[in-house]
């Protein structure tokens, strides 16, 4: 589930900034209110989990 969450964020990402209108949804860290993205990164590196997230409106640029 991991692995397909990874690739949904991904392509919700690219639709954000090039398919809708209106304002963007951010996943931010809960923890700190930090946003974090979809990205390829080394193994062993320390990830965000799934229930560590939430979506909040975000502001267009």
């Amino acid at each position: 589930m991991r692995e397909l969450n990874i690739a949904l964020t991904a392509l919700r990402e690219w639709g954000e900034r090039h398919v809708v209108d209106g304002p963007p949804r951010v996943l931010r860290r809960r923890s700190d209110g930090k946003a974090v993205t979809a990205a390829l990164v080394p193994k062993g590196t320390k990830t965000v989990g799934v229930r560590e997230v939430e979506f909040v409106p975000g502001r267009r640029h």
